[in-house]
């Protein structure tokens, strides 16, 4: 398995070596003293928020900013290893300017669902990035990753790193992504499966966090795979009986999918969708 930190140094180098510049977009959302730690490690940092110049404006401290990154790497060093624990977000290389990047990155912030309703694009979270390699989502990456661009991340819970790679490098101007790419439902579903596990991680670490505090992030990850694929095959999707038979799967262990109240209610929840899995269990008690 790769470590972080060979990650970091090749993927830097394999920029370099194609004459492209290096940037880190970072989410303040993640790190509220963000801005502080740019502007510690660099007096005068090549740094623009994605926000500004929009609707989110007055939101831009806890929001994306682009970073580059090539002057002197060796300043970002200690900010790019939170990279490792926790997602703070992606790093991008591109033949574009600063500024440029930004604009065409400021276009990928809005999409409209398939609902018709706008929502904010969060692609600068690793974990997002690694559901866009769906091919549900081929159409979005042609219209964000332009030529000779690439995109990368590490997936802390995972340890392991994703990359996306646009097309070879030409001598066209490189677009401006188009503004609000609609997102079909095939592509909604295909990020939603790639936060599942995270998310129901965070909603544990929220309500039950003792438990999980014995175990490595990547011991918890692998332990909410396995978890996450049972209750795909039992179909439950719904938030709260999520969480519901996470804590109590996370108390009892193994035996509790032995129980047979447990199977029954299971089996019942699918003939009766719209019952929370904490009434039926308390029912068939």
């Amino acid at each position: 398995m790769k470590l972080f930190q060979d990650w970091l140094n090749d993927w830097q180098q394999r920029a370099a070596d194609q004459q492209q510049a290096v940037y880190a977009l970072l989410d303040g959302a993640q790190n509220a003293k963000l801005l502080q730690h740019i502007w510690t490690a660099h007096p005068d940092p090549k740094a623009e928020s994605l926000f500004l110049h929009t609707p989110r404006a007055e939101l831009r401290e806890q929001g994306p900013w682009l970073l580059q990154l090539d002057d002197e790497p060796r300043l970002w060093h200690e900010l790019l290893a939170q990279l490792e624990q926790r997602p703070l977000g992606i790093l991008i290389a591109s033949p574009a300017p600063l500024a440029e990047l930004a604009q065409h990155l400021r276009h990928l912030l809005d999409a409209r669902l398939a609902d018709g309703e706008l929502a904010l694009m969060r692609y600068y979270d690793p974990q997002v990035l690694s559901g866009l390699q769906d091919p549900a989502c081929a159409y979005w990456r042609a219209q964000a990753i332009r030529a000779g661009e690439a995109w990368a991340a590490w997936l802390p819970l995972e340890a392991r790193d994703c990359h996306l790679q646009g097309p070879a490098r030409d001598a066209a101007t490189l677009p401006l992504a188009p503004a609000e790419i609609a997102i079909d439902a095939d592509m909604q579903q295909a990020l939603a499966r790639a936060s599942a596990i995270p998310r129901l991680l965070g909603q544990l670490h929220k309500h039950y966090p003792e438990p999980l505090a014995q175990c490595t992030a990547q011991d918890q990850y692998q332990w909410a795979k396995q978890l996450n694929q049972r209750l795909q095959q039992h179909g439950i999707s719904d938030r709260q009986d999520r969480l519901f038979l996470a804590v109590l799967a996370l108390e009892q262990g193994e035996q509790f999918w032995q129980d047979p109240l447990v199977q029954t209610s299971l089996e019942r929840k699918q003939s009766n969708p719209d019952i929370a899995l904490s009434e039926l269990l308390t029912t068939e008690g």
